[in-house]
């Protein structure tokens, strides 16, 4: 899942990370019809942005 650079593999990124289950967090909320699984993926996408904001406050 990380870039090619000549023959070894990069790990990718915290913040790539967090973007990518951010992407997929609201994928799976655009796709959800039960309303009580949408609170449970909005906590979810709640602390995956709370982990992305931190990261960016680190770095």
């Amino acid at each position: 899942m990380g870039e090619n650079i000549g023959k070894h593999m990069k790990e990718p990124t915290a913040s790539a990370t967090y973007a990518r289950d951010i992407r997929l967090l609201l994928d799976e909320i655009e796709r959800e019809p039960v309303p009580e699984r949408l609170l449970v993926l909005a906590l979810e996408l709640q602390e995956a942005l709370t982990r992305q904001r931190r990261e960016k406050d680190q770095g």
